[in-house]
């Protein structure tokens, strides 16, 4: 598929997307699913495949359901479906869909992070999506709207998990907001588990060490 032209690449994508709806969303789709998620890893795939913003709505919205409904999705499924709108933020080029959809984005992924959160591998795909939008629109105003939401999501997942995978990209959220946000950086500061954070700063995990030292700095007002 490396090969293919804009236009075979755009047929290939609406192709996938007409038999998807076609058979309706469910574990029977999961290889298409799939096969969207691998491809937006290439930036010129990543591009068709978000031009395609109503396809995009319906994926998302599938999610669109009450508690026991969503932990009746089949696990599979459910990561598959995740793992693709993660890669999707990931991408500069989904900026524009993003920014468009952002405070319906946030409220939906909150809610399946308090639906799906002791399931570390949804969490990943959860926490990896937040930092996404953290990093590529944190710029923009339409993420003021936000900005504090995902700031004390990330502050309360810090404070409720031992995970350290998945504090991560929690630490680096957290960072990256309190650095470029003042009024958040206070907000958070006072709330945070500064215990478990110092106990962190020397963890064998040297990525969340530095990062967990980074966070210390910007709350302490050491790095302006």
């Amino acid at each position: 598929v490396k090969s293919f032209s804009a236009e075979d690449k755009g047929y290939l994508i609406n192709w996938i997307f007409e038999t998807m709806f076609f058979i309706e969303l469910s574990d029977k789709t999961i290889g298409f699913l799939d096969l969207l998620r691998m491809l937006t890893l290439d930036p010129t795939w990543a591009e068709i495949i978000i031009s395609n913003s109503d396809r995009i709505d319906q994926i998302v919205s599938f999610f669109d359901k009450k508690d026991e409904q969503l932990n009746e999705i089949q696990r599979g499924l459910k990561l598959v479906l995740l793992r693709l709108f993660c890669n999707i933020t990931a991408c500069e080029k989904g900026n524009e869909y993003l920014k468009k959809n952002l405070t319906t984005i946030v409220k939906r992924w909150l809610k399946l992070a308090s639906v799906y959160g002791s399931d570390k591998a949804s969490m990943t795909a959860i926490l990896m999506t937040f930092w996404n939008l953290t990093q590529n629109l944190s710029s923009l105003k339409e993420f003021d709207e936000v900005r504090n939401d995902i700031a004390f999501f990330a502050r309360d997942t810090f404070d409720s998990i031992d995970d350290n995978d998945n504090m991560i990209p929690c630490v680096m959220t957290l960072a990256w907001i309190c650095y470029y946000n003042k009024e958040t950086r206070k907000l958070i500061e006072g709330k945070i588990n500064k215990p478990k954070l110092a106990k962190l700063e020397f963890c064998e995990n040297e990525v969340l060490s530095k990062l967990s030292r980074d966070l210390s700095y910007i709350l302490e007002g050491k790095v302006n």
